[in-house]
């Protein structure tokens, strides 16, 4: 072999892909020829910089772009991608004057039904909707491009707000005092309990969530179901206290229109730990019939914060306490000791 054949092989003698006889032949030649040896050598050198090379960045925009094309040039039905193939079936004029009486004007049409009015097969009938209509087919309904983009838009909003919680929940929680006192009931009692005649209760899921309206409703009959079991007498220890005031978080009193509960429920297993017993304290309004959970006293709040580390475990927390308040009224015997505050 000369030495331009031998250029011709470089490449596969580099890569190893040659016949056996062929390398051995481009070998014994190289050995003995300084130009080819040069080339080697050159072909090493480009190949080293190819390996070494970085892909060029691609802004999100071209991605964007990219995507779009592809999605508007497919059919997506559920879950699975489909790109139109070539169909067996020759599209006449009849279609597709038949496919643009039925559609219209509309931006919206639903596949499964053109095809069953049209007796079209769907291969057929996608390739004329797409090439022919200039429209999108997502998850069996037809959109014009326009529409389609919404729609794509939307689900791309909707993912990114999914990671977006996924992210939140997962993060820790930091929470603003300041802001705390300013959210905080305050119930004044005629005794000490837990060390104190002061109480002040916290929506603490105002801060898990990050958002000042976050409310918790609790059923319309909770409090009719309290006094059902007061007047049953379904505690095994209940005690019913009349408090001197019971200020909301601007100062207006409720008295009268609010119950604080603290409800020591027998030993359990929960988030907080195995045969635990954990009284859940509370404050909840009936104002204008409306039944709502106003705050966990900070004794409990305390102990939510032991699990700020993440969001997601303080909610495991957090609703550990919610579904001792169901139980409240829905299965007293659940509870050791249950203190009503008027």
């Amino acid at each position: 072999m000369n030495c331009h054949e031998i250029k011709e092989y470089l490449f596969e003698y580099q890569s190893g892909t040659l016949d056996e006889k062929i390398y051995e032949e481009i070998s014994s030649h190289i050995k003995t020829c300084p130009v080819c040896q040069r080339e080697l050598e050159n072909l090493k050198e480009t190949l080293s910089l190819l390996d070494n090379a970085k892909p060029p960045e691609v802004s999100p925009e071209f991605k964007e772009r990219v995507l779009k094309r592809i999605i508007l040039s497919t059919i997506i039905i559920g879950e699975f991608v489909v790109c139109p193939s070539p169909s067996q079936e020759a599209i006449t004029p009849e279609m597709i004057k038949s496919i643009e009486r039925l559609i219209g004007n509309r931006d919206e049409v639903n596949l499964e039904w053109l095809k069953t009015v049209t007796q079209i097969p769907v291969t057929t009938l996608s390739k004329i909707i797409i090439q022919e209509f200039g429209m999108v087919i997502l998850e069996g309904i037809i959109y014009s491009k326009e529409k389609a983009e919404k729609k794509l838009q939307q689900r791309q909003e909707e993912l990114q707000n999914k990671v977006n919680k996924e992210s939140f929940r997962k993060g820790p929680v930091k929470i603003d005092m300041m802001k705390l006192r300013e959210n905080l009931w305050t119930a004044y009692l005629p005794e000490r309990l837990f060390g104190q005649e002061r109480h002040q209760f916290c929506p603490i899921w105002k801060y898990l969530e990050d958002n000042p309206e976050s409310k918790i409703i609790l059923r319309y009959d909770w409090i009719k179901r309290l006094e059902a079991a007061i007047t049953k007498n379904s505690y095994k220890n209940l005690r019913i206290i009349e408090a001197r005031s019971i200020l909301n978080e601007i100062g207006d009193e409720f008295k009268g229109k609010a119950k604080i509960v603290f409800a020591k429920p027998f030993p359990r297993s929960s988030v907080f730990g195995e045969n635990n017993v954990n009284w859940v304290l509370f404050i909840i309004s009936f104002a204008e019939g409306v039944v709502r959970l106003e705050g966990l006293d900070m004794i409990n709040v305390l102990k939510i914060s032991t699990r700020f580390k993440s969001r997601e475990f303080a909610y495991e927390a957090l609703n550990e306490y919610l579904e001792m308040i169901n139980f409240v009224v829905n299965d007293p015997s659940l509870f050791e000791e249950v203190i009503i505050i008027n």
